[in-house]
Order: structure tokens, then C-alpha cells, then sequence
């Protein structure tokens, strides 16, 4: 078992390490595993990448991201700047799907909303505001568009977990009722919990992931 200061110290140095962040603006707390990040970043894209950067830490259990978004003057836009933006990248990145997202931005903080017919896709989305000047915030309430599910939906997210580099597939379980799919068991790290859920969503047909993986070093 990793002791909250051994995981703060790694957590500390991977910021330090990561060039798209200035690591002397971010506070780190650890408890029991649990890392809350606070201080202020210079975009959301940067408040992102701190949160994936601490993801990766071996002996975060999770993360409470209480980074503020402080937008230098060269990045401030208004609200309707901020959506404009936001929907031309979306047809780049989606083609006629972005028509069924909506974009909502209020004070610089964006909420989308809509369906789409795969899980790619919401991912896609949600990259396209974290990389818009202007944005502070994103809450991605963009849904997956039930579709017929296939009869071998279960083996298709087995076998994706034993190809990936990161999973330990030995340690998760795997349950699928229609387009639901449960993930259950033990893995050694956050990073590892996120990538056999992140596994699952890709399965074809599944609209609903359920994560009950617990951490365990």
C-alpha cells in the first residue's frame, strides 16, 4: 500500500514533468489516496491534462479537480464567440452528427447536450470544447442513440480487454444486459480503471457502461 505522501511526491513530479503545465500554479492534497487539485490553469484544455497527467499515478484511488480556469486577456470570448467556435469544429470533427448536438454556454462554462450514435463520438465532442478559446468549463450530457446490440457484445469487450497494454484483464469482470455493460473486480490503478471502461464504451451496440471496478494496490 502506497502512503499519501509517496503519491502526492509522484503526483507532484508528473505535473512538474508535463510541459503543457506550469506545475507551480497547482496545489496538490492527498487522503486516503484521493488527490484534490487546486490552484489555476491557464485553459481547460491545461485543467484536462492535469487531471489525466494525476490519473496516472500509481496509488490515486480519484480525483477531485478544483482547478480555476483563468483565462489569459488573448483567450477571452463571449458567450456567442465561444459557440460559433464550438459548432464549426463540431461538423469538422463530426460531419452531419454535430447537428444533433447542442451547444449551451453561459459566462464561458459550456454544457452539450444531444445524442449521437456512438461513443467515439461524445468523446470527439467534448475534446472539440476543451479546445476552444473561451471555454472554462464542460459538462458533456451528450447521450449514445440505443442501437440493436449484438449477440457477442460480451466477448467483443472481453477481447478488447486483453488487448489492451494497460488492462489487466484477469482482474475485471464483465456482465452485458442489452446494451448495458457492468465492469466489476480489482485493477492496480485509476489510469486502469478508466481504460477498461474506456474498452467497453467501444464495443458496438453498448449504450450504458456501469463501472464497479475498485482500486487496489
Amino acid at each position: 500500500m502506497r502512503t499519501d505522501a509517496e503519491v502526492k511526491a509522484d503526483v507532484l513530479s508528473e505535473l512538474a514533468w508535463e510541459p503543457d503545465l506550469d506545475a507551480n500554479r497547482i496545489a496538490v492534497a492527498v487522503r486516503d489516496g484521493v488527490v484534490t487539485l487546486t490552484g489555476h490553469v491557464d485553459s481547460l484544455q491545461q485543467r484536462w491534462v492535469a487531471e489525466k497527467t494525476t490519473q496516472k499515478v500509481l496509488g490515486v484511488r480519484a480525483v477531485a479537480d478544483d482547478l480555476e480556469v483563468r483565462l489569459p486577456a488573448l483567450a477571452e470570448r463571449t458567450d456567442a464567440e465561444i459557440v460559433e467556435a464550438i459548432r464549426l469544429a463540431l461538423h469538422y470533427e463530426l460531419g452531419d452528427g454535430a447537428d444533433a448536438v447542442r451547444v449551451l454556454v453561459s459566462a464561458g462554462h459550456v454544457r452539450l447536450e444531444g445524442e449521437v450514435d456512438k461513443y467515439p463520438d461524445r468523446e470527439r465532442a467534448g475534446r472539440v470544447v476543451r479546445r476552444a478559446l473561451g471555454a472554462k468549463s464542460l459538462i458533456n450530457a451528450v447521450t449514445v442513440r440505443t442501437t440493436p446490440v449484438a449477440d457477442d457484445i460480451h466477448d467483443r469487450i472481453a477481447d478488447a480487454l486483453t488487448r489492451s497494454a494497460i488492462v489487466d484483464a484477469a482482474g475485471v469482470e464483465v456482465a452485458v444486459e442489452g446494451g448495458k455493460a457492468t465492469l466489476s473486480g480489482w485493477v492496480r490503478s485509476w489510469a486502469e480503471m478508466r481504460a477498461a471502461e474506456e474498452a467497453a464504451w467501444q464495443a458496438p451496440g453498448v449504450t450504458e457502461v456501469e463501472n464497479r471496478i475498485a482500486i487496489g494496490i
